[in-house]
């Protein structure tokens, strides 16, 4: 198992040998940025999504 590891650490050596940071899955404020990269930059309206679903008679 060991060579394994050691095979990805010479393959990519850009990754580090550190340990990895939490903060991620853990913090509000990291989630509350990337929600905003994802959905405030993405131009996705949930408003005329659903004005299209009343007007076509189906229901959500």
């Amino acid at each position: 198992m060991a060579d394994m590891n050691h095979r990805w650490l010479e393959k990519y050596p850009e990754l580090g040998r550190g340990p990895i940071s939490t903060e991620p899955y853990i913090s509000p404020e990291y989630y509350e940025r990337e929600r905003e990269k994802i959905f405030i930059g993405s131009g996705a309206d949930l408003n005329e999504a659903t004005k299209v679903t009343a007007c076509s008679g189906r229901r959500t």
